[in-house]
């Protein structure tokens, strides 16, 4: 990282995350210089938003460190750029895309307008959909959230992020301008489908996960979160008086669960392993690492992202689509809130979806 953004940033109350970010696209932009020119055309910065760097900090930055080149005529070069990008979308959508770009990279009384190339980069992210339902005869007052959640398919992280936060601007001021009345793009959400539930995994992807897991550690999380739907943040907390082998189970959230067979064999396993590894550990915690087995505290925030991270696989994901499945199976709301510790809204939530899949009633009564 740049001492000079770190230095800026820290000033300024800027996340970790930030830093890092805007030190790599002072880096990226400082390299295309020729030797010995430290000036960065603004125009320059359009080429940061593709790749998901922040524009409006980089110029920030670049213009207070005094590297940065002000374009003397941004809205005109824009202005031909846009006109280059448009000529050959058709003109029931080129207008519009027009009209969204003028609105947003110009200041009103309601808003502070983007920079040049903020507004590139959200072109560039809803131009290629946009064209792609102008040659399919889609108007855009018949835009669905279906089908902005099928432009979204396949993007992960800031490309999602980004794309979703562009749709979210196209659609408002379509809205401003009436050339739409709804808000399709209102039940957009980062990483979720439109019904609101998880990609599954298929049937037989938890067995394969276990099969390719040599460590106990690993076995132990993927059953808990696969299996018995805890979420990862209160695995870190769970302590060895949670645990009863004796009768087979496991305190959660003040509830005792019965573990299957297969659970509990793995809990054993895991047990094992933590007493031959750091056999003189004070830490009443269940799970302990290398960095917390020397303290009385949980594991990092990180410790079973990197353990399923390594199986290609998210908690989020897992912990889903074991709670999907046990909804098709039971249509019933209770059962997810008592056994799972759903809340309500959730468990009904994924009871509705499993009714659409399936056809079936929602049952009140808990078996």
């Amino acid at each position: 990282m740049r001492p000079e953004v770190r230095a800026y940033g820290d000033d300024r109350d800027w996340q970790v995350g930030t830093l890092r970010r805007v030190s790599r696209a002072v880096d990226l932009v400082l390299s295309l210089r020729h030797p010995g020119e430290l000036l960065v055309d603004e125009a320059e910065l359009g080429s940061l938003g593709p790749l998901g760097l922040p524009l409006a900090r980089t110029r920030e930055f670049l213009s207070a460190w005094g590297a940065l080149r002000s374009d003397p005529a941004p809205a005109n070069r824009f202005g031909d750029w846009l006109g280059e990008q448009l000529a050959g979308v058709a003109a029931d959508y080129r207008e519009p895309l027009r009209r969204w770009c003028q609105a947003r990279t110009s200041a009103d009384d309601r808003s502070r307008p983007v920079l040049p190339a903020t507004q590139r980069s959200y072109l560039t992210r809803v131009l290629p959909t946009c064209a792609a339902w102008s040659a399919a005869g889609k108007p855009l007052a018949a835009v669905t959230t279906d089908d902005l959640y099928a432009a979204l398919a396949g993007l992960h992280g800031h490309r999602r992020s980004d794309a979703i936060v562009a749709f979210r601007s196209l659609v408002a001021t379509l809205k401003a301008d009436r050339v739409i009345f709804g808000d399709p793009a209102r039940r957009l959400r980062h990483g979720l489908r439109p019904d609101g539930a998880a990609p599954a995994l298929p049937p037989q992807a938890l067995a394969e996960l276990l099969a390719g897991a040599d460590r106990a550690q690993d076995r132990i999380a993927l059953l808990l979160i696969g299996v018995h739907a805890i979420p990862a943040h209160r695995l870190r907390h769970l302590t060895v008086d949670d645990v009863d082998l004796g009768r087979g189970t496991l305190q959660v959230n003040g509830r005792r669960r019965r573990l299957d067979a297969l659970t509990l064999t793995a809990l054993r396993d895991w047990l094992l392993a933590r007493q031959q590894r750091w056999p003189n550990t004070t830490n009443p915690h269940l799970f302990i690492a290398a960095t917390s087995h020397y303290g009385d505290g949980p594991v990092a925030p990180g410790y079973f992202k990197a353990i399923l991270q390594a199986h290609k696989v998210g908690s989020r994901q897992l912990r889903r689509s074991r709670l999907q499945a046990e909804a098709e199976a039971s249509l019933d709301p209770l059962r997810l809130a008592r056994f799972y510790d759903v809340d309500p809204t959730s468990a009904l939530a994924y009871v509705r979806i499993a009714k659409a899949a399936t056809g079936g009633p929602v049952t009140t009564r808990s078996p």
